[in-house]
This record gives C-alpha cells, structure tokens and sequence, in this order.
C-alpha cells in the first residue's frame, strides 16, 4: 500500500478542525516537530472536544541555514480538514498511535524573520506495536550486520502500517520562525488524544 492509495481512499469524517499549535526545527537534514490539534466531534450531541497531540522525527530539506525553525499558536490563523481512512465512524481511540508527517512551508522577509505559512498532511491512528516494529527494522536494516535479514520483516511491517492508519488531517496555517526557506520534510511519530 502506498501514499496514494491510502489517499484515494479518504472520505469526509464526521469530525471538525478547530486550531493546532507546535513548533519545528530543522538541523541539517534532520526534522523535528511537536504540536496539538484541537477537533470537535460532531456526534454524539454535545459535540464532543479532542486535543490531540504529536510529536515527530524525520528528514526535511529547504533552503536554509543548518539551524532553523518556526512556531505557531492557537491564536494564530490555521484551517484544517479531517479525513476517515475506514468504513467506521472516527473514535477518540482512533486519534492515537503511529503517525506519519508531511509538511511543506517557508518562512519570509528579510533574513527569513518573521511570518510564514505551511501546510501538512498527517496520517494517524497506526497500530502502535506494528508501527515501533516497523521503526526498529527500518534501522536495522541500515546496519550492514542486520541489514538483509531486516529488510523482509520491514517490508511486511510497512504494508501493516499503511494498512492500519484511521485517518487523515490536511491542514495549513501561519507560524514565525527564523532561518526556514521553502522546504518540505516526512516525519514519523506519535500521537495521542483526549477529550477536553
């Protein structure tokens, strides 16, 4: 299963984005980021408040100086839509586990110090377990020592990742940061969730 398939095959969820906040930061080709979504169910009635939040690692590349980053508020603006990825209503459990990141974004103004905008993609809800095996056999398969025997358990952790995702949030806001030029990075990780 790839990126496409898995995005050929979202549908309007049954949930509404309200704000998200995080930061990022990049050095070199490494990429961090962490933040919250706020999103408000709207069923049952009253609708019912989730803050979800995440954190990631990956590789990006932009243009830009080695150290960079930007942040954003709840005050600030961001739009966002979630997207179901099964034939089942999204559930506040679905909101927690593997996770992966997409973002594209830049800042702007002289020496890159001040406002800028991104937009991002997040798939969400992988099984966890599947997801932290797939991790370490992605590793393992860098190591010379591990690397054959690694590659076809990671092969069929991957498509069992791809396979269990729940669903999907695309979204775009501004942040302030320094350093960032235009730039994208893909970034796995965790998220969790709560009702507030």
């Amino acid at each position: 299963m790839s990126l496409s398939t898995v995005l050929r095959s979202a549908r309007e969820s049954g949930w509404n984005f309200q704000t998200s906040g995080g930061g990022d930061a990049g050095v070199g080709i490494v990429a961090l980021s962490a933040g919250f979504i706020d999103l408000t169910s709207r069923s049952p009635l009253p609708p019912q408040g989730v803050r979800a939040r995440y954190a990631a690692a990956g590789a990006g590349l932009s243009i830009s100086i080695p150290l960079n980053g930007d942040g954003s508020t709840s005050s600030m603006f961001s739009a966002g839509k979630v997207y179901t990825l099964t034939s089942a209503p999204l559930q506040l459990r679905d909101f927690s586990g593997g996770c992966i990141l997409l973002s594209a974004g830049s800042n702007f103004g002289p020496f890159r110090l001040m406002q800028g905008g991104s937009a991002s993609i997040l798939l969400f809800g992988a099984s966890a377990i599947a997801f932290a095996a797939w991790q370490v056999t992605a590793m393992a398969s860098m190591v010379p020592v591990f690397g054959a025997p690694a590659i076809i358990p990671n092969f069929f952790l991957q498509r069992e990742v791809w396979s269990s995702f729940k669903g999907l949030i695309a979204m775009c806001g501004a942040n302030r940061g320094f350093g960032s030029g235009p730039g994208f990075a893909l970034e796995r990780g965790y998220i969790s969730a709560v009702a507030h």
